[in-house]
């Protein structure tokens, strides 16, 4: 069994928490916080500055509510089986009134593992005034080795070998609101692998159903894509009700002895609010992923840990699953444990289910689950941060962050 830890001593804790939070607050054209009720309540942010001198909340935050926030979150995590330390610099804000505008983030979360990871990524979701527009964006450099496990619905629990590579990437989608909450618009996803190397650790079983990559040449991946995306949650960081749906439709260039090939992208998230005051809430997450009419690269292929955000499948190794289409179902239940807010904890359960090499059946489906505490980090937007750990058959993994993972 496959485990995941690292024990700090008290001091070494109490230190890190003292440099897990730093807010800078700049003035913003529209009120980000809105909702007075929070006052009374606590977060992260209330019990720092207090260790800092402050003594009244109301004079710590007397202008909280129009002023856009910025946090800077340094953390030693794991996540799908790599130990390492990340950084989160989350940007929150409203370009519009908060009532028909949904709200916008920027993340920039550079970390690296002990594996010799180094990612380096900025994702972009902007909604302007109204929802007008919307703009997403993924921007990321990678300097990343990775064990592959094959191709298909294989069972097999060990890796045959390491892939390692460094990978630019370049997405951009312009959306433009055709009804509320509604948005329809063209993009370009391009990525660029370069100093592509595989080492085997043995011959892979007979069963599974291979793709590896043999030719190690660098690989450009350019893509024209029409994107979709439905949002009705007005808080996009720790929705209390709505929905989201963002489908994408992706043609690739021919390019590098790879045939041209198309892709869709289906993500399909609902919200149900159970007790406003509890923050009690049943989140559902649908993922479907599938290429078509050609093979692409290795590293194009759709594989459990490699979505947008890097967040399916807790509590499987990222990388573990990788065919020409998959499925991904994900329930959560989520709560507050404390009267003022503070405290909160979560429990989830997730299915991935690859299709057969260039297929579209699903054979077999794998499961894990977990649950984990929450820390409010920030009460107005419902930030928080989170500890979960996850299970699946033969591993077991911990996580450790900030914001909801769906």
């Amino acid at each position: 069994m496959a485990k995941q830890g690292l024990y700090i001593s008290s001091k070494g804790i109490h230190g890190i928490f003292l440099l897990m939070i730093i807010s800078v607050n700049v003035y913003g054209q529209q009120p980000l916080y809105v909702d007075s009720s929070q006052a009374n309540r606590k977060d992260f942010i209330d019990i720092m500055r207090y260790q800092f001198g402050k003594t009244s909340v109301m004079e710590m935050r007397p202008i909280e509510i129009r002023k856009v926030q910025f946090s800077l979150f340094p953390s030693i995590a794991a996540s799908g089986g790599d130990k390492g330390l990340v950084t989160a610099f989350v940007t929150s804000f409203y370009l519009g009134d908060r009532k028909t505008t949904n709200m916008s983030n920027v993340y920039f979360t550079p970390y690296f593992t002990f594996s010799k990871q180094f990612v380096f990524p900025i994702r972009t979701y902007i909604w302007t005034n109204n929802n007008k527009w919307n703009f997403n964006g993924d921007y990321r450099y990678m300097i990343y080795p990775q064990e592959i496990y094959g191709v298909g619905p294989h069972s097999n629990s060990e890796s045959f070998g390491m892939l390692d590579y460094n990978q630019l990437r370049f997405y951009q989608n312009v959306l433009h609101g055709i009804f509320p909450n509604l948005a329809v618009g063209p993009g370009i996803q391009y990525d660029y692998y370069h100093n592509i190397s595989y080492k085997q650790y043995r011959e892979p079983d007979a069963e599974i159903s291979e793709q590896i990559p043999t030719d190690l040449t660098d690989k450009h991946s350019l893509g024209a894509t029409l994107e979709m995306v439905f949002d009705n949650r007005r808080n996009t960081i720790n929705p209390l009700k709505g929905e989201f749906v963002r489908a994408v439709f992706r043609y690739n260039l021919p390019a590098d002895n790879v045939e041209d090939w198309m892709s869709v992208y289906l993500d399909l998230r609902k919200y149900v609010m159970l007790n406003r005051e509890k923050h009690r809430v049943l989140a559902f997450w649908g993922l479907y992923w599938a290429v078509f009419n050609g093979i692409p690269f290795y590293l194009d292929m759709p594989s459990n840990g490699w979505d947008y955000y890097n967040h399916t499948a807790r509590g499987i190794q990222r990388n573990r699953y990788r065919s020409t289409s998959l499925i991904y179902l994900e329930s959560e239940y989520r709560s507050e444990l404390t009267e003022n807010g503070l405290w909160g904890m979560v429990l989830f359960t997730n299915v991935t289910a690859p299709s057969t090499f260039d297929k579209f059946d699903y054979p077999n489906w794998y499961g894990s689950f977990g649950g984990g505490l929450r820390f409010k980090y920030n009460k107005f937007t419902q930030s928080n941060m989170l500890f979960d750990m996850a299970f699946s058959s033969n591993y077991w993994t911990w996580y450790f962050g900030l914001n909801e993972y769906f």
